[in-house]
């Protein structure tokens, strides 16, 4: 091969490299650089004269330096090749990932610098991170799912063992008492005795219906279908009122509101219902603050109490009422804010947008 045919196969094989797509570079046997391509500079930024105050070392990410050096010391001690996986700091200041080779070059017997064709592999270095981050969050959703799962049919269990004492001890003692009047017929005896067993008909009677009401109000507020939202939450406070042996303060006003659907009058009413349900059975409080505004078509609940308050990063991810509260209002596009710490009672505050009430939330069929 002639020196002209030598020329041309070397100043092709520059082009070749010049114009690469990955990143290219040489340096000595200090780390300072002796060649970076075109890619390589357009990727991180670096001009050949920022190059002549800067070393390989300086630009490798400080978390890769202990592996850089390992590598840098196998190089410099026998002719070899290695993978490499690194981050280098672009100009900007960004973390550029990189893999790719690394050959080691000798001259005269002697370690004389490395040889490196790296690729940025940032973009997909980010989705990796993005599809671990998305798998974390599906893994720790599957999880509350599985305790939803399993609460929701402890709840049934608990709902239906609830109705049934109740059913057992109001209506079925009335109707028991009601049976007994009745046998009284079948004795004999005079108008007043007859007298007497329909007046504890009556009496009875009655009062089995009250039952049958007061179990029904329990189940479906009547409030709510005849009259509307506002008077089924003033119906649930004053419920509430009528059982709670501390301090109420309220305040409820709706007149800002727009109308909205019945689902979501239905929804509101069981966040509301479940707030005041958890002060009942939780909080041992003595004072209770509840208000409900309504205000260019925004509707904001409030509860707070100064009860025994609960661990929230604990409890919150665990507790039922909580977790349904949270889902009724995620399924109404509003905002829901839980705080609490123990032995500092507990305040629950929802944000619910009017305009987004209505075809995402189903009707409460209860």
């Amino acid at each position: 091969m002639d020196n002209f045919q030598e020329d041309f196969i070397q100043n092709h094989l520059f082009d070749l490299v010049e114009n690469a797509n990955d990143l290219i570079q040489s340096v000595d046997d200090k780390g300072r650089f002796i060649y970076v391509n075109k890619s390589w500079r357009r990727v991180l930024g670096y001009s050949r004269d920022d190059l002549n105050y800067l070393d390989f070392f300086d630009i490798v990410c400080r978390d890769k330096h202990p592996q850089c050096q390992s590598k840098w010391e196998l190089l410099r001690q026998t002719p070899s090749i290695h993978f490499v996986d690194t981050i280098f700091y672009a100009k900007d200041g960004r973390q550029i990932y990189l893999e790719g080779s690394v050959a080691s070059h000798f001259k005269e017997g002697r370690f004389a610098g490395t040889y490196c064709i790296l690729r940025d592999v940032s973009e997909r270095k980010r989705m990796e991170n993005d599809l671990r981050k998305q798998y974390a969050e599906v893994l720790q959703l599957t999880e509350r799912l599985e305790h939803l799962t399993r609460r929701i049919l402890e709840v049934q269990e608990e709902e239906r063992l609830r109705i049934a004492r109740d059913l057992h001890d109001g209506l079925g003692q009335y109707l028991t008492l009601m049976h007994q009047q009745m046998q009284r017929f079948h004795l004999p005896g005079g108008v007043d005795d007859i007298r007497s067993a329909l007046e504890g008909l009556e009496r009875h009677s009655k009062s089995a219906w009250d039952e049958f009401r007061r179990a029904l109000s329990d189940l479906r507020p009547p409030f709510l279908d005849e009259l509307g939202l506002e008077a089924a939450l003033d119906w649930k406070m004053r419920q509430f009122r009528n059982i709670f042996q501390g301090v109420v303060t309220s305040r409820i006003d709706l007149t800002g509101m727009p109308v909205i659907s019945r689902s979501a009058q239905i929804c509101v009413f069981r966040i509301f219902q479940e707030m005041l349900t958890n002060i009942q059975r939780h909080s041992q409080a003595s004072r209770v603050w509840i208000s409900i505004t309504a205000s260019s078509g925004q509707l904001d609940i409030e509860v707070g109490d100064d009860g025994v308050g609960f661990d929230a990063s604990r409890i919150y991810k665990t507790n039922l009422g909580l977790m349904a509260m949270e889902e009724r209002v995620k399924m109404m596009g509003g905002v829901f804010f839980c705080k609490s710490a123990p032995g500092r009672g507990t305040s629950i505050k929802t944000v619910l947008p009017g305009a987004s009430q209505d075809s995402n939330v189903k009707s409460d069929k209860i």
